[in-house]
């Protein structure tokens, strides 16, 4: 039972700018849906929830949003604080220091210990300012404790999560496309791997060739304003799809908003992730197999943690070729009997369902942070 007089207030002042309905307008980083979707969850426990923008101006709030207890104000709207206020400053550890020392305050982020955002979280006055550091999983714990000297005792896993609004119809049949187990999904930011897959790819045509690869990637989710994202990697996109315009066997298509995401894995059985950074958690490979799409990924970061079956994590130094030939093989191995892939695919959705909902977020959050049992 939610406590009322507790009011939770996310300062989000860090991330692009977002509102209640993003989700439904453009892609998103995954610190920016979590902060939505958690935020949504805790409104439906009965929780006052507050997000404070980097936006200048909160647009109306969609009608199939209003009935969420979740407002969202301006960097510019000063917020009247009160003695029973819980603040969660997101990503930017240096805005915790404005708040009043007799708050509650507690930092949550997505980054891993190798992102600039993080440098600073070691110092004294950081760990002395902020009740507890809230991370994506083990590995994000451990990372961020060890590089920095940031206190274990004070860092606690709350996990990340899948919206149940993506999930749909993941039967193994003609009406969703998987019945053949052919689509393969890449949907994840261009740099982070789609190079090392394209590469792959037509070694994979030789077990099947009518494998195709729908590729859903750009830089969108890193845009802060109106205009096109135009940073580091912005051109990467644009030079893979002209190398591989002639290529029958893959599809380019732009990121999609978060809300559509279920539509693009319903009809697609397997996400090769070549991962070239030690992913906190990977919102992406979880979205994946709540669809019952089956991923395979090598064993840095935190994404052993999320696929769970050993048998899909390259277990060793993910080179080039030895993850080529680990997923060839596997795929392989896995086109032989889809009986017994569908099977494994399905494992994979229930592992999802049970364990990275925003409801099992929730239930970790109030637990450090609102000392709900």
């Amino acid at each position: 039972m939610a406590i009322s007089r507790k009011r939770i207030i996310f300062d989000a002042t860090s991330l692009v700018p977002i509102h209640i309905g993003s989700n439904l307008l453009r892609p998103l980083g995954g610190t920016e849906v979590g902060v939505i979707e958690l935020a949504k969850e805790l409104s439906k426990r009965g929780y006052k929830v507050i997000v404070k923008s980097s936006l200048g101006v909160i647009p109306e709030v969609p009608k199939e949003l209003a009935h969420f207890d979740v407002q969202f104000i301006s960097i510019n709207q000063q917020l009247q604080l009160t003695i029973s206020d819980v603040i969660i400053v997101v990503q930017g550890w240096k805005n915790i220091f404005p708040y009043p020392k007799e708050l509650p305050v507690y930092f949550w982020t997505g980054d891993g210990a190798e992102q600039v955002s993080n440098l600073g979280i070691g110092d004294g006055r950081f760990i002395d300012g902020v009740d507890a550091l809230l991370c994506a999983s083990e590995f994000h714990k451990f990372s961020l404790c060890s590089s920095s000297g940031f206190p274990e005792e004070k860092a606690f896993v709350i996990g990340n999560g899948v919206s149940s609004n993506i999930l749909s119809d993941t039967a193994f049949n003609s009406k969703t496309g998987k019945g053949d187990m052919l689509n393969f999904v890449y949907h994840v930011a261009p740099y982070r791997g789609l190079v090392r897959l394209l590469e792959m790819f037509p070694k994979l045509l030789q077990i099947n060739p009518k494998f195709k690869l729908f590729v859903y990637s750009d830089m969108e989710l890193y845009r802060r304003g109106d205009s096109p994202y135009e940073g580091r990697h912005s051109e990467l996109i644009s030079r893979i799809r002209e190398k591989y315009k002639d290529s029958a066997w893959v599809q380019f298509n732009p990121t999609v908003p978060q809300e559509k995401i279920g539509e693009i894995l319903q009809d697609k059985s397997f996400f090769i992730y070549p991962a070239n950074v030690p992913e906190t958690f990977s919102m992406a490979t979880a979205e994946a197999m709540s669809q019952s799409v089956i991923p395979l990924v090598p064993s840095i970061g935190g994404l052993p943690e999320v696929v769970g079956d050993s048998e899909l994590v390259f277990n060793a130094s993910s080179t080039a070729g030895e993850f080529e030939t680990f997923c060839i093989n596997k795929i392989t191995e896995l086109h032989k009997d889809l009986k017994s892939a569908k099977s494994k695919a399905e494992m994979l959705r229930s592992r999802v369902l049970n364990n990275f909902m925003w409801s099992n977020v929730a239930d970790k959050f109030e637990k450090v942070v609102l000392n709900e049992k």
